[in-house]
């Protein structure tokens, strides 16, 4: 549950030539699951860690629960 009244519209895509920017939504959670296991030693150097070590290895978890959970905030 947002902690908002009414939840926030997500912004329109944003383009510039080639490129482009939206909102990840869950139909991207495959394609991003896949990114994430297929670029991890490249990654990992900027990813967060845990005090003490441990926690989850991106990628290795369904991204449709945290694609849910970045959009309620």
């Amino acid at each position: 549950m947002s902690p908002l009244a009414t939840p926030i519209e997500s912004p329109p895509p944003l383009r510039h030539g080639r490129i482009g920017l939206r909102a990840v939504t869950n139909r991207d959670a495959g394609v991003l699951r896949s990114l994430l296991v297929d670029n991890r030693d490249w990654l990992e150097r900027w990813e967060a860690t845990y005090p003490g070590g441990g926690g989850v290895v991106p990628g290795s978890i369904p991204m449709n629960p945290v694609i849910r959970a970045m959009r309620r905030l």
